[in-house]
């Protein structure tokens, strides 16, 4: 390979990782089950793509004994990210 194909090999390189920005999400809270904390209850985010691109999970954790938690992630996309909390929990199933 001489060097100018070298060059514009590694400009691409450049510009298609550039265009790939770091984005970073957050979110904390106490959850409760009506007027009781929800304890260990999971809780993560997540950003949902479209297409062929998958979802990323960006954090995950475990609410405390008063239902707290907080969380933050970040990953690295072309297009903004579309973040969602998703909390998954066992109350009141029988409604």
């Amino acid at each position: 390979m001489n060097r100018l194909a070298i060059s514009v090999l590694l400009l691409a390189c450049v510009s298609f990782c550039a265009a790939f920005r770091l984005q970073s999400v957050g979110a904390r809270g106490t959850l409760k089950c009506g007027s009781r904390p929800l304890a260990n209850t999971r809780v993560k985010l997540w950003d949902e793509d479209d297409g062929i691109d998958p979802d990323d999970e960006l954090a995950s954790a475990m609410t405390d004994s008063q239902g707290r938690f907080e969380l933050s992630g970040s990953t690295r996309e072309m297009t903004p990210i579309d973040a969602r909390l998703k909390i998954y929990h066992d109350c009141d199933d029988t409604l």
